[in-house]
């Protein structure tokens, strides 16, 4: 089996359970990733409009643990195209958001002792923030292998090592693209992704729900992933929706209640 140019177009179905454990990795362990940006922008900002290149190489060593297929869960501030292996998974969408969450299985070629993710992130142009326009991009990986049940997963932190960059020669998504002058990207510190909503209310049944721990940088929304399947035959749009931002102190599995005249939905993986 060769790779493909691309492995678009998807059909939606529901997010298997086989890949609540890389959900799970992706809630709570995925930290943010973007670029060095040039003064006066600090993580986690960047310029309006910004476009920039990402990528992480995966290499096997082990010839008992060749790569059958990949599972990515991935969230971007703002849009995103994604390529595996120089395949496009996903395309630019500007209608994407950042509090959407796609998650693709993609097969390896038979053999494949490399794998490479390239992520090309795109921060919104919003002219009306422009010292105050965060970016960034966070991602769980899940790598299958031939012949065992074992996996292997990754998360986005300071233990990945991604390289990122804003210029953008042709043919830098492929797998064989020279990426070693590329520099490190910055892993947003902890204090831009953890934040407290403490919330004042005499029902105390909605004060249980509505105290949450922020995992992530934003908040509110539901996610949906998006996933490709391993025949390629068809493709398919995982959806599954969580409150995925938020760790609960909640032991109800699925709620909605009003926080400060916010709808929040709470969806608990086991």
């Amino acid at each position: 089996m060769s790779t493909p140019a691309s492995y678009l177009p998807l059909a939606e179905q529901d997010f298997p359970s086989e890949h609540a454990a890389l959900a799970q990795a992706f809630h709570t362990r995925a930290t943010w990733l973007w670029t060095h940006e040039d003064e006066p922008y600090q993580p986690p900002y960047a310029p309006p409009g910004a476009e920039r290149g990402f990528r992480w190489t995966y290499t096997s060593t082990l010839p008992s643990r060749t790569p059958s297929s990949i599972t990515i869960i991935i969230s971007v501030d703002n849009y995103f195209a994604l390529h595996v292996n120089g395949a496009l998974v996903h395309a630019v969408n500007s209608r994407d958001e950042f509090w959407d969450a796609f998650a693709f299985t993609v097969p390896i070629a038979a053999g494949s002792t490399k794998t490479v993710i390239a992520v090309r992130g795109f921060n919104a142009d919003d002219t009306t923030a422009v010292l105050n326009n965060p970016a960034g991009f966070t991602a769980a990986i899940k790598f299958s292998f031939q012949g065992t049940t074992e996996t292997e997963t990754f998360v986005t932190g300071p233990n990945m090592q991604w390289v990122g960059e804003s210029s953008l020669p042709a043919g830098w998504e492929d797998p064989d693209f020279n990426d070693s002058s590329w520099p490190n990207v910055v892993v947003y510190p902890i204090e831009h992704y953890h934040r407290r909503y403490d919330h004042d209310n005499s029902n105390s049944d909605v004060n249980a729900s509505c105290d949450f721990e922020l995992i992530e940088s934003y908040d509110y929304l539901y996610h949906s992933f998006t996933a490709l399947n391993l025949q390629h035959t068809e493709s398919y749009l995982y959806l599954f929706h969580s409150r995925h931002p938020f760790t609960s102190r909640s032991n109800s599995r699925s709620r909605i209640d009003e926080c400060d005249g916010r709808r929040v939905f709470e969806q608990h993986l086991q």
